[in-house]
């Protein structure tokens, strides 16, 4: 019998994404969105532009997309830095 010693998901739900947040937060400040960190490990990211009206907030685990300050989904990392770089550039008003 293999006797396997796992990490619980609870330790590896902390440790993980807290590196993969940080990844994000640093790569939307280099591609010049507006990024505070709210508080110790927990990060928002704002629109270029002030005619979007989106905001991801950083909590516990996973990126929390806001529009007009109501929730809309879960993002794990990867979804948020797909989100982010489709919204790279400022959009034109109509």
């Amino acid at each position: 019998m293999n006797n396997y010693n796992f990490l619980p998901l609870s330790n590896q739900s902390t440790i993980f994404p807290v590196v993969d947040s940080q990844r994000v937060f640093i790569k939307a400040k280099k591609w010049g969105f507006p990024c505070h960190e709210v508080h110790d490990q927990s990060y928002l990211i704002l629109p270029l532009s002030s005619l979007e009206k989106w905001q991801l907030q950083f909590q516990e685990d996973r990126w929390l997309l806001l529009v007009e300050d109501v929730p809309q989904i879960f993002l794990i990392s990867a979804q948020a830095l797909r989100f982010l770089s489709r919204h790279r550039e400022i959009p034109l008003a109509v």
